[in-house]
């Protein structure tokens, strides 16, 4: 989600530059290098929020199983059978897969009472998130010394 962030700065500093454009003249006409401009702040800041994607969902969610949200939540993506991470290129058809959820809306939902906690896309790629364990604290124990 942190993503939507640079989609609206971009956006809401296209409407602005049209806004200008016609309370300086009282009509539509677009100044094109300001107007070309914002369009190319629109598009860096598109492949920044793609970059920031691909890094935060799939490549380290798919190596750790926690993207920067699920770290700030405690819970974590693991494989159902394997109880790992599920690796970058399984973490992407998930978010793939997920477009069955969204169908409906009613997989987005389906966690809410389903025992293991599973979207419709979870189901499919046999992925399940935990919450993730607590660290564990107190004395370290004493370790036995060699002979």
């Amino acid at each position: 989600m942190v993503y939507l962030i640079f989609f609206m700065i971009g956006y809401v500093n296209v409407i602005l530059s049209l806004f200008a454009s016609i309370q300086n003249s009282g009509t539509y006409s677009p100044n094109l290098s300001d107007f070309t401009l914002w369009i190319v702040v629109v598009v860096v800041l598109w492949l920044i929020a793609l970059g920031w994607n691909i890094y935060n969902r799939w490549i380290t969610a798919g190596r750790t199983g926690q993207s920067l949200g699920k770290r700030l939540m405690k819970i974590k993506l693991i494989g159902e059978q394997t109880g790992q991470p599920i690796g970058a290129g399984y973490a992407f058809l998930r978010d793939l897969v997920h477009i069955v959820d969204g169908a409906a809306y009613i997989g987005y939902l389906w966690p809410l009472w389903d025992e293991k906690r599973q979207t419709f896309a979870d189901k499919l790629m046999q992925t399940i998130v935990v919450d993730e364990p607590a660290p564990q604290t107190g004395p370290v124990s004493e370790r036995p010394t060699g002979p």
